[in-house]
């Protein structure tokens, strides 16, 4: 019994991380970035296999989103620093 609530839990929070997943395409569109619902899938049994394999565990959701969201905020300083530059010279 406790193993299938187990198996029930890790489905319900793959699921999650990948709508967390999805939920960047609306962040990364303008950058010409849309991850598939397939590739979302990919990510996250990659990321629990590489945390399986070596021993670990994630609390508090997974990183995957957070990596997203980062690369679309450094993508966003960067087109600043380029409007700055050119507005400079």
């Amino acid at each position: 019994m406790v193993f299938e609530l187990s198996i029930f839990n890790g489905a319900l929070i793959q699921k999650q991380a990948v709508n967390e997943i999805m939920k960047c395409n609306d962040l990364t569109v303008k950058f010409g970035l849309i991850l598939t619902e397939e590739q979302a899938i990919e990510l996250v049994e990659t990321r629990s296999y590489a945390l399986k394999q070596n021993g670990r565990i994630e609390f508090g959701g997974g990183v995957i989103d957070k990596i997203i969201r980062q690369k679309d905020m450094m993508r966003q300083m960067a087109e600043i620093i380029d409007i700055t530059d050119n507005f400079m010279e």
